[in-house]
């Protein structure tokens, strides 16, 4: 559980890790694969990084993105519970959840990458997600 996993200028690969882990850094991947099956104490943190598919089978309470593209995560039952997601200078960014234990990932989920920011009466500043709505 004390060990931190540095994963630095990997593509084209499918990466396992197996057992309790403080923290995952995943640096520069390209078209990388990463599947956690055990619990991550602390955050999860993928940058520079484009085409990566994380996917995280147990507890994760953090999870960072940052100036990365085409992120794919998917979540393994129960994981959404105590999972939160930060993002910076990143997009196209899904996330699938798995409804119940042995199903498949339900439909994706885009994370907002626009957002509007707007005074209120208050004259406080709000940012919201900006909501794309059809006719």
């Amino acid at each position: 559980m004390q060990q931190r996993i540095v994963i630095i200028n990997c593509s084209e690969s499918v990466i396992q890790i197996k057992g309790k882990c403080t923290a995952i850094s995943v640096e520069q991947g390209n078209k990388l694969g990463v599947i956690v099956n055990d619990v991550i104490v602390s955050t999860f943190e993928l940058l520079n990084s484009t085409k990566t598919q994380i996917q995280l089978n147990s507890t994760c309470p953090t999870m960072t993105v940052d100036n990365s593209e085409g992120v794919q995560i998917f979540l393994g039952f129960g994981v959404d519970e105590k999972f939160e997601l930060l993002t910076c200078k990143s997009n196209e960014i899904n996330i699938y959840k798995q409804k119940a234990l042995g199903e498949d990932y339900s439909n994706e989920i885009p994370v907002p990458e626009q957002f509007k920011s707007y005074f209120d009466e208050s004259g406080n500043l709000k940012t919201v997600a900006v909501r794309h709505t059809g006719a």
